[in-house]
């Protein structure tokens, strides 16, 4: 089983920021991707449109999993689907 992971998510310490610099709300559709992908048996893409105007994009094949995070404030789900 392959466990690698690879992140651009840099890390911040600031006081106004935790230790991410993904808002919370985006850490939470995150996490719910991931639940919806732990659930599926099938492979199964999902894309949301966070309250703050991001695109959280998920993708399950086989046993690997790839979550981009798109800002892109503008832009309609034809668009972002293309994108990535």
């Amino acid at each position: 089983m392959n466990l690698a992971e690879k992140s651009t998510i840099h890390l911040k310490k600031t006081p106004s920021v935790s230790l991410t610099s993904v808002q919370p709300e985006l850490m939470k559709i995150l996490g719910d991707i991931n639940s919806d992908f732990t659930r599926a048996d099938e492979d199964e893409e999902i894309i949301v449109k966070a309250m703050s105007d991001y695109w959280v994009v998920g993708k399950k094949s086989d046993q690997r999993e790839l979550y981009v995070i798109l800002n892109q404030k503008n832009s309609n789900l034809i668009e972002v689907n293309g994108e990535h």
